[in-house]
Order: structure tokens, then sequence, then C-alpha cells
């Protein structure tokens, strides 16, 4: 059932001028206002089919991130709005019921017609309370009173599609984009809005700095940055990208965009200009896929993740452990260092009759007459011991890691009482093949090096 009114419309005003001239017979069996009723009705048929359960793809404005809802269509004119997201009632999961129906306005039109207050919260002409502020006058709030979020309430019908499991609107006086996405009768609308949710806030991580898009036949890359904004509030949906080895001030472009619940779609397309070329990469939407990544669904060879491994360990060293630590857990390091541990932990026990035992390796950054400087520690009871490090790039998921030949004062005067202490770490250098399950939030990333020693490097969080 695929239709588009305007197109009707413009062949009944070229078969009105045929019909004048006596040329033809009509092509049409009634009139142009019937038809449109009839539009109107076979629309209606559509939202309440199966149930009529959709989930309601949504963009406010160009600002703000798009958000999900779950509408439940009544035939009876009724509506069921449920949404889970910082401006809903009790900001979390909310539903309302309120009317709809079909009117007519240069075509056929959604209308939700009476006030929705987890919906209609969008086109209220209000101003936005907890909204933006303004940085440059002390984060005073901005006044929206008279437009809000200048979102739609009622929407053009463009497309349905052939199965009736998508329909194509678009809002009547903003004019984005959204999308209906027929839901099973029985979908739990709360379980459905909590994955939404979770996916946004945990399975699109932005904590090991910026995202890459990877076009991956060309192996061109592209960086992804998420706009810090107090109207999202950590909620993820509005990016900036350039591309990598190209000029990431006048080759930046930005979209807003929404996660679903399996996948994320940009509000328009984002096209990407390549590095020193006049081409772009357009991209849409993407699917998640088994191992965390989004993948292109128009263009499969285009995958957003977090960045590579090897860059994540590197740069993390620096940037993301200023405020947290890799802790290393399952580790083997083979029978001779195995040795060395014991000796170690006899060491502090020893020395410091059991209130400072061993608990373990990790990896960070510490701060080196302020410069960050990626560092492996050995943690005796709950103080850690420094030894300091150079960590190179190999590939994309390799890295070699060297001490630079400096400590801390812990790990000086640990080696005075235990030499041991420095040996054992000293025993980590060496090449790193790396892998994780989940390419999107590497929380734990596996270890193992040509030195014999694997482990699993887990990100305190």
């Amino acid at each position: 059932m695929k239709k588009i009114f305007y197109f009707t419309l413009a062949l009944a005003l070229a078969a009105g001028v045929s019909s004048c001239k006596n040329e033809e017979d009509d092509i049409f069996d009634d009139t142009a206002a019937n038809r449109l009723e009839q539009y109107k009705k076979d629309y209606a048929n559509v939202f309440t089919d199966k149930g009529g359960k959709w989930a309601l793809e949504y963009f406010a404005n160009t600002e703000e991130p798009g958000y999900v809802f779950v509408v439940t269509f009544d035939k009876n004119g009724s509506v069921e709005v449920a949404g889970n997201n910082k401006w809903t009632p009790t900001t979390s999961f909310s539903t309302d019921n309120s009317l709809w129906g079909m009117i007519s306005d240069d075509g056929p039109v959604l209308s939700f017609n009476s006030y929705n207050k987890v919906l209609h919260v969008f086109s209220s002409p209000e101003n936005i309370i907890g909204g933006p502020t303004n940085t440059e006058l002390n984060d005073k709030d901005i006044d929206e009173t008279g437009t809000g979020h200048e979102g739609d309430y009622e929407f053009i019908v463009m497309n349905v599609s052939e199965d009736d499991q998508v329909v194509t609107l678009q809002g009547k006086k903003r004019g984005y984009k959204a999308l209906l996405r027929r839901l099973p009768v029985d979908t739990d609308d709360r379980a459905y809005l909590e994955t939404v949710y979770e996916n946004c806030h945990n399975n699109v991580c932005t904590e090991f700095g910026t995202l890459l898009l990877h076009e991956t036949t060309t192996d061109q890359r592209f960086t992804i940055t998420e706009v810090s904004d107090k109207y999202m509030e950590g909620h993820l949906g509005y990016f900036e990208a350039y591309p990598q080895g190209g000029d990431s001030i006048m080759q930046t472009v930005e979209q807003n965009a929404i996660i679903t619940f399996d996948g994320l779609r940009f509000r328009h397309d984002l096209e990407i200009p390549r590095a020193n070329s006049n081409e772009v990469i357009t991209i849409n939407s993407f699917e998640f896929q088994p191992d965390g990544s989004l993948l292109g669904v128009s263009n499969p060879d285009v995958v957003l993740r977090a960045p590579m491994l090897a860059d994540i360990m590197r740069n993390s060293s620096v940037e993301v452990a200023k405020k947290h630590v890799w802790n290393f857990e399952d580790c083997a390091l083979g029978a001779s260092n195995e040795a060395l541990l014991d000796k170690v932990k006899a060491g502090l026990t020893q020395n410091f009759r059991g209130q400072r035992d061993f608990n373990g390796f990790g990896i960070t950054a510490t701060n080196i007459n302020t410069i960050p400087t990626p560092s492996i520690f050995l943690t005796f009871g709950t103080a850690k011991a420094y030894l300091y490090l150079t960590i190179t790039r190999v590939d994309d998921n390799t890295i070699r890691i060297e001490p630079d030949g400096t400590m801390d004062g812990n790990l000086t005067n640990l080696i005075k009482m235990i030499p041991e202490c420095e040996t054992l770490l000293k025993s980590f250098a060496g090449t790193y093949t790396l892998d994780t399950d989940n390419v999107m939030c590497p929380y734990e990333i596996r270890w193992v090096g040509d030195n014999g020693i694997s482990f699993s490097a887990n990100l305190q969080r």
C-alpha cells in the first residue's frame, strides 16, 4: 500500500484538463474529496490493524537528540503514548491517553488532537524547564516561551511500506521526518523503551574518547564526536564528524540522531567529506551487531564503533585513565614470573606484617609535573607502586609496552625491601595482541603477550 497523496492530486488535475478537451474519459471514478476520505480511512485502518501498536521515532528540532515513543492506536479514536526520557512527566517511563484522528490538510494528516502529556510537551510553546542555559550569562536559563521544543503533533502521511510495517511521516509545521514502526501487539511498552534507554546510555559508549566511523573497504576513517550539551544531559544524540587526516575545523559536519531499539538513525543523511577529496561519504542509519558495533544499513561497508583497541589502550592511558584504572584479572604470568610473584607476596607479608598484602596489577596514567604518564602498577593493600612506561602502537590491535626507566617513590622504597618488585613489573614489557567481545564498549580487553604473559584488563568505572 505505497501511496503518496500529492502524486495522486497531480494526476487528478491533469485528468481534469484532459476531460475539458473531451479527448479522453476521466481516469478516476470519484471526486478528489471522496478519494481523500478513502485514503484517510485506509491509513486509519493501517494504524489500528494488528493491535495498533507502533514505535514512533521522533525529532523535535535540529539540536536535541531524537526520541522514541510507543503509541497504541484504538479504533475508537483513543491513543496511548508511552515515553521514557528527560521530558516525560516523571523523567522516566510514563504513559498518557488522549485522542487521535485522520484529518484533511492538503492531504491525509495524522493528528494527535487532544493534549497528551508524554508527546505534546515537545510541541507546547511553553518555556522549557530544565532546558539549555546561556553560558555567557552565568548559565542563566534561556527563555523559550513561544517556541518550546518546536516539535510537531500533526504529521502528513508520506508513505506506507508494502508490508504495512513502516509508515513515513512528516511534521506538518516543522517538516522533520518521523517513522512509525509496527510492533507486535504483546510488546511490553516499558521493557521496549528501557531497552532504548539502555542502548543510548550504555551501548553507545563515549568513555574512550571519540567514536570511529570506519569504511572497511577503503580503510578510510572518520572521527565522530559527541557534542556535550546540557540539553541532553548525557543522552547521546548529537554528533560532529570529520575525516581523520582532514581539516577538523573546515571539514566538520554535524547532525542530530536518534538511538532506537535496534540501531541509530540520523535526522537527515550525514554527509562527511573525505580527507583530501571533494567526495563525501553518506550515512543515514545503523543496526547493532553482535560485537556491539553499528553497521551501516544502506552502506554495509561502514562500521561505527569505539576507537581501535590499540588506540584505546595507548590514548586511554593518558586520557581516560585520568579518572579510570585498568585492573588486571586472570593473569597468566608463566612459571618464572609466578615464582617472582611468590617472593613479592612473601616480602610484603614479612615487611608489612599482613597490612600491605599483594592486591593485583593494573595500568593507568599518573601525573608527572602535570603531564599524564602511562604506568603499570603493583597494588599492595590500598597503596600502589608505579613503573612508568612508553606505549607504542604497532597496528589496530597490537601494542608494545616498555619501561621508560623511571618509577614513583613507592616503588623505589619497595625495591629496597623487595628487589623482585622491579623485576616482576619490568617482565611485563613486550608486544601484546588485544581483543574484546564488544568493540563499542570494550570495558574488558584481553592482552596476549609475546613474552608468555596474558591477562584481561578491566576498566574500573
